[in-house]
């Protein structure tokens, strides 16, 4: 996807079939969706809320619209990845003109052939974890205001919340 050519000198011909196996079906996903390649593995940091993370992919939809995209190779789809998406939502968002407008987790089995998921996330389900993520409090004022502005002013709320000195709220993924 990025050009990378990858030297499989080192592995077995088995660890490499299951490998090919896990890359069709993400291909064959990707080629169905249109999307095309934004950013791989972009390490971003919010120094003010005092957290970072590296995300998977960001890619953009037939309709222009930006989509972060986290893969797993896990066998299920956690509810703490959402938080993560959440997370990382927001680094994207207060560093790059253009916010992130789709969100999916895509689950990519290693063995068998049909063992492939993916789950879309609608901006309720991400900005309500992004107050799961501790960082935007939960009144009705805050949501009315979340309602009225986009996404990109989660890490902008957040910062104005007032954190004790005893408090710390750092976090890497």
């Amino acid at each position: 996807m990025n050009g990378f050519v990858c030297d499989l000198s080192d592995y077995d011909q088995a660890d490499i079939d299951r490998a090919l196996v896990c890359y069709n079906k993400f291909m064959d996903w990707w080629e169905a969706e249109g999307l095309e390649v934004v950013a791989t593995e972009t390490q971003l940091v919010h120094d003010e809320l005092r957290y970072g993370g590296t995300i998977d992919l960001v890619a953009k939809d037939k309709e222009g619209r930006l989509c972060l995209i986290y893969l797993k190779t896990s066998k299920r789809i956690s509810d703490g990845y959402i938080r993560q998406i959440a997370g990382y939502t927001g680094l994207w968002n207060i560093n790059n003109p253009q916010e992130i407008e789709r969100w999916a987790i895509v689950r990519i089995g290693k063995e068998e052939e049909g063992d492939f998921e993916v789950v879309h996330y609608d901006e309720t389900r991400i900005f309500h974890a992004f107050q799961t993520f501790g960082l935007v409090p939960r009144t009705s004022a805050t949501v009315s205001r979340y309602r009225a502005t986009s996404l990109r002013s989660l890490p902008a709320i957040a910062a104005n919340r007032r954190i004790t000195s005893g408090s710390d709220r750092s976090c890497f993924w």
